[in-house]
């Protein structure tokens, strides 16, 4: 009796700290809610500027503002702890909002655009398409290579190689000619579902034990 009581001490003690370590790793997040950019940077400040608006899905988002006459490329970048090996993920998703281009001839709308740096200098990014305006849309693309594109002027690394060194993760917020050009809320790195279930595991089993 006492030797079960202790295997089923040790059992819950493994998939505690297992389920914890995994969530601790993988619970990466941006909802802007405290009113801050947490952390999130525009790459040039000469050229374009961003603005925490609460106008998010729900609450505050990040807007980026288009600040040079003639139009820029206003990206923004991503604090650490999006960056490293993203090898565990499945994917990354984020909330976007375009603004409504009013010249006809300028109808860009492209949805924003999610740039992997590697350590090489090898460069992929997310395909380019036609985003829907007015409106807050999710989007989600997996970590998988047929979802990504490589910059042909950037290195040759593999796509498994890039994502396990991940050096720099941007966003290209430049979808139309207008001064507002577009607002992005809850970005999010996706965990794998074992990870989800290892934490659900480990919480529920805790949470017997302690009754």
């Amino acid at each position: 009796m006492l030797k079960c009581q202790f295997i089923q001490k040790v059992l819950v003690v493994a998939v505690v700290f297992v389920g914890l370590v995994y969530s601790n790793a993988t619970i990466v997040t941006t909802d802007f809610e405290d009113g801050t950019s947490q952390g999130w940077t525009i790459m040039d400040p000469t050229a374009s500027a961003y603005a925490i608006v609460y106008q998010g899905n729900p609450g505050y988002a990040l807007m980026a503002l288009d600040t040079m006459a003639g139009g820029s490329n206003p990206r923004i970048e991503a604090p650490v702890s999006y960056l490293g090996d993203l090898s565990g993920y499945d994917g990354i998703k984020w909330d976007e909002y375009i603004f409504y281009e009013s010249n006809p001839d300028n109808c860009v709308r492209t949805s924003l655009v999610a740039i992997l740096y590697g350590q090489d200098g090898t460069i992929y990014h997310t395909a380019v398409t036609e985003g829907l305006y007015e409106i807050w849309t999710e989007r989600y693309v997996p970590f998988e290579a047929q979802y990504w594109v490589r910059n042909e002027a950037s290195g040759n690394a593999s796509f498994e190689d890039v994502l396990s060194n991940v050096v720099n993760l941007q966003f290209n917020m430049e979808c139309s000619w207008e001064y507002e050009e577009a607002m992005i809320d809850n970005i999010t790195l996706v965990p794998e579902p074992l990870t989800v279930l290892l934490f659900g595991l480990g919480s529920l089993v805790l949470r017997k034990y302690k009754q």
